[in-house]
């Protein structure tokens, strides 16, 4: 056969020489074909190790002596040198359709079965061997990063910080490292109601949260459901699975703390980023748990969820913070679950109306039998303006509500029907309206009303919101003279 071309090294200088192989015999000859063909040197076949074929790659042949001969003509090589012809299995596949079309399928479903399954894993392994003095300084420089750039200082009253600190010590008292968890009060642009759990045990809260929760049980469920995410570490992992390269750096080195580099990422994945629906199943479930062990209903995390959600912004500026809902969205599966896990519990108006019968009654006991019927009432809310009110308490302890906003002619100037449920205990009547009808549409909502009630006859009552101290007056009508959606 033909000389095949080539170029020599000799393995002592990096000088090019180009040269031709040929092969007579058991030998392999290399000749200078800028030389008229003089010979360079001769190699036994057999003393020639040639790398496999791989597709275009350079075939390089390395002699005993250290010199390589560098050769881009794989097919002369073959022909040259049968007995490495054969090339490697992956050289062979790279050359079938079916092959290369298989390996690509391959490749896609373990990438898709690595970010998917594997990271993840990886980040919770990697977060558990994270030392607790690493975690606590992640988030001591994360917490320093919002203070400078998004939180503000809260303008709580400190006898409000103190009670809520005082709220959260009864709670954890007795668990598993009881004392890193901490109470961290901030104020939000726009007053936004948020919380997050810092990495290292401080859970922040802001001032818009605390003004939208009415009660400090809906707070304890707030807040045991980020302890849930501190106990699961759930900021780390998921920062971790979002930093490829720190977990590869960590896999390699065998330094966790390598992961301290996540501290900068920290601070963005808390004001605008969402758990994953695992991650809040985690935190869910070891709020509820934890609200059952201490006799609280888990039926106030639902109530915290859709009074949050009654708060929060419909849109958000790109970049702004977040509200809490924004982070934790409010999706009717996590009520759901809160509600099971309840089973067992008054329903939440009635241990509501207990708990304010015991502290604030200071009116008259009635009979709740005689509650159930039709009323109307009418208040004069600010010059020229009336409040209106048409209401629906059933005996199974459904309630239906219109409330109308008049001017002084009767005029409408404003309507909204609402529906939910009623219960009594002694001289107190609590209220919860769990959805509303207005203008704007249907929404979600869960507020709950309690009242000290001061006469009850067959014709009238008289009654004073326990949170605004207004007193109102309703009267006894038909139901048939209302108009009210959906009954009760």
């Amino acid at each position: 056969m033909s000389p095949v071309a080539a170029i020599y090294y000799d393995g002592s200088t990096a000088r090019a020489i180009p040269v031709e192989l040929s092969v007579e015999g058991p030998n392999l000859h290399v000749r200078n074909r800028a030389a008229d063909g003089e010979l360079v040197t001769t190699v036994p076949r057999t003393n020639v190790a040639v790398t496999s074929r791989l597709a275009a790659i350079r075939r390089i042949l390395r002699l005993p002596d250290g010199a390589q001969i560098h050769c881009d003509d794989n097919d002369a090589i073959d022909a040259l040198l049968p007995e490495y012809a054969g090339g490697t299995i992956v050289d062979r596949l790279e050359r079938h359709p079916a092959a290369v079309a298989a390996s690509l399928l391959v490749g896609g479903l373990a990438i898709a079965w690595f970010f998917f399954f594997g990271l993840p894993q990886i980040a919770k392994s990697i977060a558990r061997e994270i030392p607790p003095a690493a975690e606590t300084l992640i988030g001591t420089q994360a917490l320093e990063i919002l203070d400078r750039t998004t939180l503000q200082p809260s303008e709580l009253p400190p006898e409000v910080q103190d009670h809520l600190t005082a709220t959260l010590s009864r709670f954890v008292a007795g668990t598993p490292d009881a004392g890193k968890y901490t109470l961290v009060f901030r104020k939000l642009p726009g007053n936004l109601p948020n919380a997050f759990a810092i990495p290292g045990g401080p859970i922040v809260v802001s001032d818009g949260l605390i003004d939208a929760l009415p009660d400090d049980d809906a707070f304890l469920a707030v807040v045991a459901h980020e302890i849930g995410h501190q106990a699961h570490r759930h900021v780390l992992r998921h920062v971790l699975q979002g930093s490829a390269v720190i977990v590869a750096a960590t896999l390699l080195t065998g330094d966790v703390s390598s992961a301290t580099g996540v501290v900068l990422a920290v601070p963005t994945f808390l004001l605008s980023s969402r758990y994953s629906r695992d991650f809040e199943r985690e935190a869910d479930a070891y709020a509820f748990a934890a609200l059952r062990e201490r006799n609280i209903t888990p039926e106030w995390f639902a109530n915290a969820l859709r009074s949050l959600e009654a708060n929060s912004p419909v849109s958000m500026d790109p970049g702004s913070a977040s509200t809490y809902i924004s982070t934790h969205p409010a999706s009717q599966e996590r009520i759901d679950a809160a509600l099971e896990a309840a089973g067992g519990f008054d329903p939440l108006e009635l241990i509501v109306a207990k708990q304010m019968a015991e502290s604030a009654g200071t009116g008259e006991a009635f009979d709740a039998a005689r509650l159930v019927g039709c009323w109307t009432g009418r208040l004069a809310i600010e010059e020229n303006r009336y409040s209106q009110w048409e209401v629906s308490f059933g005996a199974e302890g459904n309630v239906v509500a219109r409330f109308l906003t008049l001017d002084d002619n009767d005029g409408l100037l404003a309507m909204s029907s609402d529906t939910g449920r009623w219960a009594s205990s002694g001289d107190i009547l609590t209220v919860r309206l769990l959805t509303r009808q207005a203008a704007t549409g249907t929404s979600a909502i869960d507020d709950l009303q309690s009242y000290v009630m001061y006469g009850l006859t067959d014709q009238a009552m008289r009654y004073e919101s326990l949170s605004t101290e207004i007193y109102y007056e309703s009267q006894r009508i038909d139901c048939a003279e209302l108009s009210l959606p959906g009954g009760a």
